[in-house]
Protein backbone atom coordinates (compact mmCIF):
# COMPACT_ATOMS: atom_id res chain seq x y z
CA UNK A 1 0.00 0.00 0.00
CA UNK A 2 1.64 3.29 -1.11
CA UNK A 3 1.90 6.04 1.50
CA UNK A 4 0.59 9.53 0.57
CA UNK A 5 3.68 11.33 1.86
CA UNK A 6 5.68 9.56 -0.87
CA UNK A 7 3.58 11.45 -3.46
CA UNK A 8 5.90 14.48 -3.68
CA UNK A 9 5.78 17.86 -5.45
CA UNK A 10 9.21 19.33 -6.20
CA UNK A 11 10.53 22.58 -7.67
CA UNK A 12 14.06 22.33 -9.07
CA UNK A 13 14.45 18.91 -7.36
CA UNK A 14 13.57 20.41 -3.93
CA UNK A 15 10.41 19.30 -2.12
CA UNK A 16 7.85 22.06 -1.57
CA UNK A 17 8.00 22.45 2.22
CA UNK A 18 5.05 21.66 4.45
CA UNK A 19 2.90 19.90 1.85
CA UNK A 20 0.27 17.60 3.37
CA UNK A 21 -2.14 16.94 0.53
CA UNK A 22 -1.65 16.69 -3.23
CA UNK A 23 -4.25 16.13 -5.93
CA UNK A 24 -3.34 15.41 -9.54
CA UNK A 25 -5.90 15.47 -12.37
CA UNK A 26 -5.34 14.62 -16.03
CA UNK A 27 -7.93 15.76 -18.58
CA UNK A 28 -8.01 14.92 -22.26
CA UNK A 29 -10.74 16.62 -24.24
CA UNK A 30 -11.96 14.57 -27.20
CA UNK A 31 -12.74 16.02 -30.61
CA UNK A 32 -16.40 15.41 -31.43
CA UNK A 33 -16.78 14.78 -35.16
CA UNK A 34 -20.41 13.62 -35.04
CA UNK A 35 -22.49 14.49 -38.09
CA UNK A 36 -25.91 13.61 -39.50
CA UNK A 37 -24.28 10.59 -41.15
CA UNK A 38 -23.70 8.98 -37.72
CA UNK A 39 -27.42 8.23 -37.11
CA UNK A 40 -27.54 10.13 -33.83
CA UNK A 41 -24.57 8.32 -32.30
CA UNK A 42 -21.64 10.32 -31.07
CA UNK A 43 -18.39 9.83 -32.98
CA UNK A 44 -15.10 10.93 -31.43
CA UNK A 45 -11.88 11.44 -33.36
CA UNK A 46 -8.89 9.27 -32.56
CA UNK A 47 -7.08 12.36 -31.25
CA UNK A 48 -7.22 14.69 -28.29
CA UNK A 49 -8.25 18.31 -28.73
CA UNK A 50 -6.49 19.46 -25.57
CA UNK A 51 -4.64 17.71 -22.76
CA UNK A 52 -4.03 19.26 -19.37
CA UNK A 53 -2.86 18.48 -15.88
CA UNK A 54 -4.14 20.33 -12.83
CA UNK A 55 -2.71 20.04 -9.34
CA UNK A 56 -4.03 21.17 -5.99
CA UNK A 57 -1.45 21.40 -3.19
CA UNK A 58 -2.27 22.01 0.48
CA UNK A 59 -0.11 22.14 3.56
CA UNK A 60 1.49 24.00 6.44
CA UNK A 61 3.32 27.20 5.51
CA UNK A 62 7.05 26.71 6.19
CA UNK A 63 8.48 29.32 3.88
CA UNK A 64 7.40 32.27 1.78
CA UNK A 65 8.35 30.97 -1.69
CA UNK A 66 4.79 30.35 -2.94
CA UNK A 67 3.45 33.53 -1.31
CA UNK A 68 6.29 35.56 -2.86
CA UNK A 69 5.50 34.20 -6.32
CA UNK A 70 1.77 34.89 -5.91
CA UNK A 71 2.13 38.47 -4.63
CA UNK A 72 5.17 39.78 -6.53
CA UNK A 73 3.72 41.88 -9.37
CA UNK A 74 7.12 41.89 -11.11
CA UNK A 75 7.31 38.09 -11.27
CA UNK A 76 5.40 35.64 -13.44
CA UNK A 77 3.24 33.00 -11.81
CA UNK A 78 4.76 30.45 -14.19
CA UNK A 79 6.62 27.81 -12.19
CA UNK A 80 9.27 26.04 -14.22
CA UNK A 81 10.94 22.78 -13.31
CA UNK A 82 7.99 21.31 -11.37
CA UNK A 83 8.13 17.55 -10.80
CA UNK A 84 5.45 15.31 -9.37
CA UNK A 85 7.01 12.13 -8.00
CA UNK A 86 4.58 9.24 -7.57
CA UNK A 87 4.93 6.57 -4.85
CA UNK A 88 6.17 3.17 -5.98
CA UNK A 89 3.26 0.86 -6.75
CA UNK A 90 5.30 -2.20 -7.74
CA UNK A 91 7.66 -3.41 -4.97
CA UNK A 92 10.07 -4.77 -7.61
CA UNK A 93 10.69 -1.29 -9.04
CA UNK A 94 13.35 0.98 -7.60
CA UNK A 95 12.69 4.22 -9.49
CA UNK A 96 9.43 6.08 -8.96
CA UNK A 97 7.27 7.38 -11.81
CA UNK A 98 7.70 11.11 -12.40
CA UNK A 99 5.87 13.87 -14.26
CA UNK A 100 7.81 17.05 -15.06
CA UNK A 101 6.86 20.31 -16.74
CA UNK A 102 5.89 23.94 -16.34
CA UNK A 103 2.86 24.91 -14.26
CA UNK A 104 1.06 28.22 -13.80
CA UNK A 105 -0.05 29.11 -10.25
CA UNK A 106 -3.68 30.19 -10.67
CA UNK A 107 -4.32 30.96 -7.01
CA UNK A 108 -2.74 30.91 -3.58
CA UNK A 109 -4.59 31.02 -0.26
CA UNK A 110 -3.28 31.26 3.30
CA UNK A 111 -5.36 30.52 6.37
CA UNK A 112 -4.33 31.25 9.95
CA UNK A 113 -6.37 30.04 12.89
CA UNK A 114 -6.04 31.82 16.24
CA UNK A 115 -4.60 28.79 17.98
CA UNK A 116 -3.04 26.90 15.08
CA UNK A 117 -0.60 26.85 12.24
CA UNK A 118 -0.78 28.89 9.03
CA UNK A 119 -1.89 26.67 6.18
CA UNK A 120 -1.91 27.21 2.43
CA UNK A 121 -3.66 25.99 -0.68
CA UNK A 122 -2.51 26.55 -4.25
CA UNK A 123 -3.72 25.46 -7.67
CA UNK A 124 -1.28 24.69 -10.51
CA UNK A 125 -2.17 24.22 -14.18
CA UNK A 126 0.12 22.68 -16.79
CA UNK A 127 1.50 24.93 -19.51
CA UNK A 128 2.99 23.32 -22.60
CA UNK A 129 4.29 19.78 -22.90
CA UNK A 130 5.21 17.62 -19.95
CA UNK A 131 7.39 14.55 -19.60
CA UNK A 132 6.12 11.39 -17.92
CA UNK A 133 8.59 8.68 -16.88
CA UNK A 134 7.03 5.41 -15.65
CA UNK A 135 8.32 3.33 -12.73
CA UNK A 136 11.43 1.32 -13.54
CA UNK A 137 13.74 -1.29 -12.09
Amino acid sequence: MPVGRKFVVKKNDTKLAGVRSKTFTYSGEPIDETSDDDSGRRKLADATGQQQIDMSVEGVLKGSTLRDIALDLEQSNMLTDITLEFPLLDPVNTTAAMLSGNFFMTNFEETGEYNGEITFTTQLQSSGPWTYTPEAV
